[in-house]
C-alpha cells in the first residue's frame, strides 16, 4: 500500500502559517513538528509568500533584567567607586555574570567605562570614607 507524501502540509496549513508568521523557529524544527523535511517547510513558505520574522541577534539589553538593573545602579552618584562584589550582591547575580553583562553594556556605551572596574571591597570603603 502506498502512502501519500505530497500535500501533508496542506492538511496542517492553518497551524503552519501561524507558526511561520509568528515565530522565528528554524525550518528544521518546524519540519520535525509537522513530520516533513526542512526543505518542504521552506518551499511551503515560498509558495504561500510568507515573510518570516528575523531572529534577534546578540544580547537583548532592553529585555534583560540584569542589564536593566546594572544601568539603574550605574546612574547612582559616584557609581565608579562601587566594587563589582557590591554590584553582584545588589543585583543578586554572580560576579562572573555581572562582569559579562557589564562588558556588553560598556561596549554599547550604556554605562561608563569605569563602572564595575573596582574589585577591592577595602578600596570601596576607603573611597566612601574619603568622599564622605
Amino acid at each position: 500500500m502506498l502512502m501519500r507524501r505530497w500535500g501533508i502540509l496542506q492538511d496542517k496549513k492553518d497551524n503552519l502559517v501561524k507558526d511561520l508568521k509568528e515565530t522565528a523557529v528554524s525550518s528544521e524544527k518546524l519540519g520535525k513538528k509537522y513530520g516533513v523535511s526542512r526543505q518542504a517547510v521552506y518551499g511551503f513558505c515560498k509558495r504561500q509568500g510568507i515573510r518570516r520574522p528575523l531572529k534577534p541577534k546578540g544580547h537583548q539589553t532592553e529585555e534583560c533584567r540584569l542589564c536593566q538593573r546594572l544601568i539603574q545602579i550605574s546612574k547612582k552618584p559616584r557609581s565608579e567607586f562601587i566594587s563589582i562584589h557590591t554590584i553582584a550582591k545588589e543585583t543578586g547575580g554572580s560576579v562572573a555574570k555581572c562582569l559579562y553583562h557589564l562588558q556588553i553594556l560598556r561596549g554599547k556605551g550604556l554605562v561608563s567605562r569605569g563602572f564595575g572596574r573596582l574589585h577591592s571591597k577595602r578600596l570601596e570603603k576607603a573611597y566612601a570614607i574619603y568622599l564622605g
